[in-house]
Protein backbone atom coordinates (compact mmCIF):
# COMPACT_ATOMS: atom_id res chain seq x y z
CA UNK A 1 0.00 0.00 0.00
CA UNK A 2 3.21 2.22 -0.07
CA UNK A 3 6.47 2.83 -1.75
CA UNK A 4 8.70 1.43 0.91
CA UNK A 5 12.17 0.09 0.31
CA UNK A 6 12.84 -3.24 1.27
CA UNK A 7 17.06 -3.83 1.00
CA UNK A 8 17.74 -6.60 -1.52
CA UNK A 9 18.96 -8.45 1.82
CA UNK A 10 15.86 -8.40 3.28
CA UNK A 11 13.84 -9.53 0.79
CA UNK A 12 15.44 -12.54 0.02
CA UNK A 13 15.48 -13.08 3.83
CA UNK A 14 11.25 -12.83 3.61
CA UNK A 15 10.90 -14.72 0.72
CA UNK A 16 12.91 -17.38 2.78
CA UNK A 17 10.68 -17.15 5.50
CA UNK A 18 7.54 -17.20 3.70
CA UNK A 19 6.53 -21.06 3.08
CA UNK A 20 6.41 -20.11 -0.66
CA UNK A 21 7.43 -22.11 -3.95
CA UNK A 22 8.36 -19.79 -6.11
CA UNK A 23 10.18 -16.14 -5.74
CA UNK A 24 8.20 -14.04 -8.37
CA UNK A 25 10.49 -10.40 -8.62
CA UNK A 26 8.91 -7.80 -11.10
CA UNK A 27 10.74 -5.13 -12.64
CA UNK A 28 10.88 -2.34 -15.98
CA UNK A 29 14.23 -1.96 -17.45
CA UNK A 30 15.69 1.12 -18.44
CA UNK A 31 18.04 2.06 -20.77
CA UNK A 32 19.61 5.16 -21.18
CA UNK A 33 21.59 5.03 -24.09
CA UNK A 34 19.06 3.63 -26.87
CA UNK A 35 15.52 4.15 -26.59
CA UNK A 36 14.95 2.11 -29.24
CA UNK A 37 15.54 -1.23 -27.03
CA UNK A 38 12.56 -3.18 -25.82
CA UNK A 39 11.24 -6.36 -24.88
CA UNK A 40 10.04 -9.06 -21.84
CA UNK A 41 12.92 -10.76 -20.56
CA UNK A 42 12.91 -13.64 -17.57
CA UNK A 43 16.58 -14.08 -15.64
CA UNK A 44 16.89 -17.02 -13.30
CA UNK A 45 19.75 -17.94 -10.87
CA UNK A 46 22.50 -20.26 -12.70
CA UNK A 47 22.48 -23.77 -12.26
CA UNK A 48 18.56 -23.78 -11.06
CA UNK A 49 16.81 -26.44 -13.99
CA UNK A 50 13.73 -25.43 -11.93
CA UNK A 51 14.21 -21.47 -12.30
CA UNK A 52 15.33 -22.11 -16.08
CA UNK A 53 11.92 -23.80 -17.03
CA UNK A 54 10.01 -21.35 -15.01
CA UNK A 55 11.27 -18.43 -16.73
CA UNK A 56 11.23 -20.20 -20.26
CA UNK A 57 7.60 -21.13 -19.50
CA UNK A 58 6.77 -17.56 -18.43
CA UNK A 59 8.76 -16.33 -21.65
CA UNK A 60 6.45 -18.66 -24.22
CA UNK A 61 3.36 -17.31 -22.69
CA UNK A 62 4.49 -13.40 -23.22
CA UNK A 63 5.62 -14.85 -26.68
CA UNK A 64 2.62 -16.47 -27.44
CA UNK A 65 -0.15 -13.71 -26.24
CA UNK A 66 2.14 -11.42 -28.63
CA UNK A 67 2.10 -8.77 -26.12
CA UNK A 68 5.38 -7.53 -26.60
CA UNK A 69 8.76 -8.89 -28.38
CA UNK A 70 10.49 -11.12 -25.62
CA UNK A 71 14.11 -11.78 -25.18
CA UNK A 72 15.58 -15.54 -24.15
CA UNK A 73 15.08 -16.36 -20.58
CA UNK A 74 18.69 -16.35 -19.62
CA UNK A 75 20.57 -16.95 -16.25
CA UNK A 76 22.50 -13.99 -14.38
CA UNK A 77 23.45 -13.91 -10.86
CA UNK A 78 21.06 -11.22 -9.33
CA UNK A 79 20.73 -11.46 -5.90
CA UNK A 80 17.02 -12.02 -5.32
CA UNK A 81 17.23 -15.37 -7.30
CA UNK A 82 20.63 -16.98 -6.33
CA UNK A 83 19.87 -16.25 -2.53
CA UNK A 84 16.14 -17.76 -2.70
CA UNK A 85 15.53 -21.14 -1.48
CA UNK A 86 12.57 -21.70 -3.85
CA UNK A 87 12.29 -21.30 -7.61
CA UNK A 88 13.13 -17.97 -8.37
CA UNK A 89 12.75 -15.76 -11.49
CA UNK A 90 13.29 -12.01 -11.73
CA UNK A 91 11.27 -10.36 -15.20
CA UNK A 92 11.81 -7.10 -17.03
CA UNK A 93 8.19 -6.25 -18.23
CA UNK A 94 9.75 -4.19 -20.76
CA UNK A 95 11.50 -0.50 -21.21
CA UNK A 96 10.51 2.36 -19.58
CA UNK A 97 13.33 4.78 -21.81
CA UNK A 98 10.98 3.16 -24.46
CA UNK A 99 8.37 6.14 -25.40
CA UNK A 100 5.71 3.07 -27.11
CA UNK A 101 6.52 0.39 -24.15
CA UNK A 102 5.95 3.06 -21.63
CA UNK A 103 3.04 3.95 -22.50
CA UNK A 104 1.89 0.11 -22.95
CA UNK A 105 3.17 -0.29 -19.55
CA UNK A 106 0.66 2.52 -17.92
CA UNK A 107 -2.42 1.17 -19.41
CA UNK A 108 -4.46 -1.06 -17.54
CA UNK A 109 -5.53 -3.39 -20.56
CA UNK A 110 -1.76 -3.72 -20.86
CA UNK A 111 -0.88 -4.80 -17.36
CA UNK A 112 -4.18 -7.36 -16.97
CA UNK A 113 -2.73 -8.62 -20.44
CA UNK A 114 0.77 -9.27 -18.83
CA UNK A 115 -0.09 -10.84 -15.37
CA UNK A 116 -2.41 -13.13 -17.32
CA UNK A 117 0.47 -14.18 -19.08
CA UNK A 118 2.54 -14.47 -16.34
CA UNK A 119 0.08 -16.40 -14.38
CA UNK A 120 -0.52 -18.51 -17.54
CA UNK A 121 3.21 -19.82 -17.51
CA UNK A 122 3.30 -20.38 -14.09
CA UNK A 123 0.67 -22.87 -14.25
CA UNK A 124 2.00 -24.46 -17.29
CA UNK A 125 5.26 -24.67 -15.08
CA UNK A 126 3.35 -26.33 -12.44
CA UNK A 127 1.37 -28.52 -14.93
CA UNK A 128 5.10 -29.50 -16.45
CA UNK A 129 7.08 -30.57 -13.47
CA UNK A 130 7.91 -33.51 -12.68
CA UNK A 131 6.12 -34.59 -9.26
Amino acid sequence: SDDTFISLKDRVELANNSGADIFVSVHCNYYDDDASMNGFQCFYGGGSVYGEALADSITAAVEDAGMCGAKHARSENYFVVCNTTMTSVLMELGYMSNRTECLNLLEDGYQSGMSACIVKGIIDWYGGREQ
